[in-house]
């Protein structure tokens, strides 16, 4: 990807009905991976459109943070389970509880 001359790379904004045919959950990561940093509440504002509403609501909100929550325990449960299978999950032991 080229850069502006300085090092940065120019801004990239999703265009979000290319995401229309995926699942809201994959939108929301591809959202995330093209345009972070991104601020939460501007996340909200661009998959909006996923939910049927042109502004981030109250709804979408929530369902964007329960994305976020439930990809968070995947990846601690994913990272336990291969510290299990390297037998490391020792290291691991009363540090994280998954349920």
């Amino acid at each position: 990807m080229p850069d502006d001359g300085y090092g940065f790379i120019p801004y990239q904004q999703v265009d979000i009905s290319e995401y229309f045919h995926a699942t809201k959950h994959e939108a929301i990561r591809q959202v995330i991976k093209i345009e972070q940093p991104i601020h939460f509440e501007e996340l909200c504002r661009r998959v909006a459109p996923l939910f049927g509403n042109s502004k981030a609501t109250v709804r979408i909100r929530e369902e964007v943070e329960r994305r976020f929550s439930e990809n968070i325990v995947s990846a601690l449960r994913s990272t336990y389970e291969k510290m299990l299978n390297n037998g490391r999950a020792k290291e691991m032991d009363g540090k994280v509880r998954i349920s």
